[in-house]
């Protein structure tokens, strides 16, 4: 990995040559896709398989899986990269989620598109931290990455907002950007955090116009 270094860990604080030291670095084992639903990736008491959650709704979503836990290591690396800008450590974000996609032995995908933000989380932020995972892991992949959906709700930050406000969320807070043609293909989702899944299942919902094969999606923490 390409940690690119700050003067303390982001996780522990202490003195490191790399945004995190090794002592945390050696915390980031992958999630088990064994033991986990295949459609919202939390754990369940058995191999594989759809907990009950899942099982009494649909999803436009095939399968569906992150690489980390959002505490620890993971989510103070996540954060260094999303508040401070960061965008190099996009690299290292793609690079964990290659290993991940290794693992999940799912199709090999024909488009990579991730999750937008509205303009103006965009202009605050300066940059959209799904984007450039998604072109980070295009050029690693040799996959394409389309800006397929557009979000059109306004700009407030949902990560913002409960669980309940989440999932009441309108449905159709992205339209598809219909110029690329998406029938028969393997779609992945891509963005940088689970917390309900609300957002990817949009976005996945309003893919479906499309007519693709599979959408999946993947995100570094959950």
């Amino acid at each position: 990995m390409n940690l690119l270094c700050p003067s303390a860990c982001v996780h522990c604080k202490q003195e490191a040559e790399a945004p995190l030291c090794n002592a945390c670095f050696q915390e980031l084992e992958l999630l088990d896709p064994e033991g986990r639903c295949v459609k919202c990736f939390h754990e369940i008491n058995q191999l594989q398989g759809v907990c009950p959650t899942c099982r009494q709704k649909s999803s436009p979503i095939r399968r569906l899986a992150a690489c980390f836990e959002g505490l620890g290591a993971a989510g103070s690396f996540l954060a260094e990269y999303k508040t401070y800008g960061r965008i190099e450590l996009a690299r290292d974000i793609a690079a964990f989620m290659v290993l991940q996609l290794e693992r999940l032995h799912w199709p090999t995908p024909d488009i990579l598109v991730p999750i937008p933000l509205h303009w103006t989380r965009r202009f605050i932020r300066g940059f959209n931290q799904s984007e450039e995972i998604a072109k980070a892991l295009s050029s690693m992949l040799s996959i394409p990455m389309q800006r397929l959906l557009k979000r059109q709700s306004s700009g407030f930050s949902s990560s913002q907002l409960s669980h309940e406000q989440r999932q009441a969320l309108p449905k159709d807070i992205f339209t598809w950007r219909q110029e690329v043609a998406i029938e028969e293909k393997n779609i992945l989702l891509l963005d940088d955090a689970i917390v309900t899944g609300t957002t990817l299942r949009c976005g996945a919902d309003t893919l479906q116009e499309g007519s693709p094969r599979a959408v999946y999606a993947l995100t570094f923490t959950i």
